[in-house]
C-alpha cells in the first residue's frame, strides 16, 4: 500500500545500517492503520523536511509521515540498543 501523503525514501535501515537519530511514539494512525500502530515506538531517520519525520513503518520500509502523528520520547542507552536490534 503506497502512502498518498508521504514519500517512499526507498531504503531499509536494517540493510543500509542507518542509525536512528531519535525515537517517537505514534499517537495518530488515521489514514495509515496498516502502516502505523498507535502506542508503538518507531525509529526516526535523517532526511525529512521540516514538519515531517522519516520512520521505518510496519512494512519495514522508511516513509515520511507528518510529525504531528508522533510524540518524541527519551530512550536510555540500553533501550536504544534493544530498539535498534543490537545486543
Amino acid at each position: 500500500m503506497k502512502h498518498t501523503a508521504s514519500a517512499n525514501v526507498s531504503s531499509k535501515s536494517s540493510s543500509n545500517g542507518e542509525r536512528p537519530v531519535a525515537y517517537v511514539m505514534c499517537v495518530d494512525n488515521a489514514e495509515y492503520p496498516v502502516s502505523l500502530e498507535v502506542g508503538k515506538v518507531y525509529p526516526v531517520l535523517r532526511g525529512a523536511s521540516k514538519g515531517f519525520l522519516r520512520i521505518i513503518d510496519e512494512s519495514g520500509e522508511d516513509y515520511v509521515f507528518g510529525a504531528t502523528r508522533f510524540v518524541k520520547i527519551q530512550v536510555p542507552p540500553r533501550g536504544r540498543r534493544v530498539l535498534s536490534g543490537a545486543s
